[in-house]
C-alpha cells in the first residue's frame, strides 16, 4: 500500500521527468542538426534529385522522424504518469489514507 508521502514522491519524480522530456523534445525540435534539419530535408526532397541523393536524404529524414517519435513518446508517457499520480493524490485527499 502506498502512503501519501510515497505517492507525493512519485508525483514529484514524474513531474520532474515530464519537464525534462518536454525540454529534450523542444531542444531537439530547435536543434540545427535535428528538428531544423528535418524541415530542410522535407523541402529538399521536393526538389529534383538523383536517385542516390534522394535515398540518402530520405534515410536521414526517417532517422530524424524516429528520434522525434521516441522523444514524443517519452514526453507523453511521463505526462500520463503525472496525471495518474495526481489522481492518486486526489483520492488520498478524499480521505483514503492508503492507496492499493
Amino acid at each position: 500500500m502506498a502512503t501519501y508521502n510515497d505517492i507525493k514522491e512519485q508525483f514529484e519524480k514524474a513531474e520532474k521527468e515530464y519537464e525534462e522530456a518536454k525540454k529534450n523534445l523542444k531542444e531537439w525540435e530547435e536543434g540545427k542538426y535535428k528538428g531544423k534539419r528535418l524541415d530542410e530535408l522535407e523541402i529538399e526532397l521536393e526538389e529534383n534529385l538523383n536517385e542516390a541523393e534522394r535515398k540518402r536524404r530520405e534515410e536521414r529524414r526517417n532517422r530524424l522522424y524516429k528520434e522525434k517519435e521516441v522523444l514524443m513518446k517519452e514526453k507523453n508517457d511521463w505526462g500520463k504518469q503525472v496525471r495518474e499520480v495526481q489522481k492518486a493524490l486526489a483520492e488520498i485527499g478524499k480521505g483514503n489514507e492508503q492507496i492499493a
